[in-house]
């Protein structure tokens, strides 16, 4: 793990590995992958169980537009962006991109911009990860304004998921100095050295 360069194909080649006993036995209809590491693992499993006589249609996930991510070790204060490490993730996606049946990302922008990146035949599909509008209930207690004890006429931005120099939220803290008065709630259950430099950050900035 000192080396994620070098450890990120192994651990993807070890997933392929494992997960493929699994695949034969339950022969399925659908593949559905997730993220990069797992991209290689559709296409990998849909043309085996082909040369098999078996039809998958395998559908992938593009939760995030990966060429855009800065790959740091979080469990580790003031790492710095590895470049090697990103490239060959890059790389790795850009592979196995065009060969899906089909394929979904969670917005308009970072689905233009996976045709742009890996010339793409057809743009994702949009599915907005998002909780549905009609499952809204305003009566559910406690909220996390009440929660933290914050009043209506207050602005309040959530922050829910995974905590990784990845997912940016460095960019969110930092963009509460244009919003005085602003506050900002963490929901995650992360624990590392990144988050912890966030709240000490956020501290000494006066939030």
């Amino acid at each position: 793990t000192k080396v994620p360069a070098w450890n990120w194909p192994i651990m993807v080649q070890y997933l392929q590995t494992t997960m493929w006993h699994y695949a034969r036995q339950i022969r399925p209809r659908y593949l559905h992958t997730f993220n990069t590491a797992a991209i290689g693992i559709g296409r990998s499993f849909r043309d085996r169980l082909a040369g098999e006589n078996h039809a998958v249609t395998w559908f992938h996930d593009f939760p995030e537009y990966t060429p855009g991510h800065q790959f740091v070790d979080d469990r580790q204060r003031d790492s710095k962006p590895d470049g090697e490490w990103r490239d060959i993730v890059v790389r790795h996606e850009a592979i196995y991109a065009q060969h899906t049946n089909a394929s979904f990302t969670v917005s308009d922008e970072i689905a233009k911009a996976l045709v742009r990146e890996y010339d793409l035949r057809i743009e994702p599909t949009v599915l907005l990860n998002v909780p549905r509008l009609s499952d809204f209930n305003p009566t559910y207690a406690p909220t996390v304004r009440t929660a933290l004890g914050i009043s209506p006429d207050i602005p309040l931005f959530v922050s829910s998921g995974g905590v990784t120099p990845l997912r940016g939220v460095h960019t969110l803290i930092a963009a509460l100095e244009r919003f005085p008065g602003a506050h900002l709630a963490i929901m995650t259950g992360t624990k590392s050295p990144y988050l912890t430099s966030l709240i000490d950050h956020a501290r000494r900035q006066g939030h």
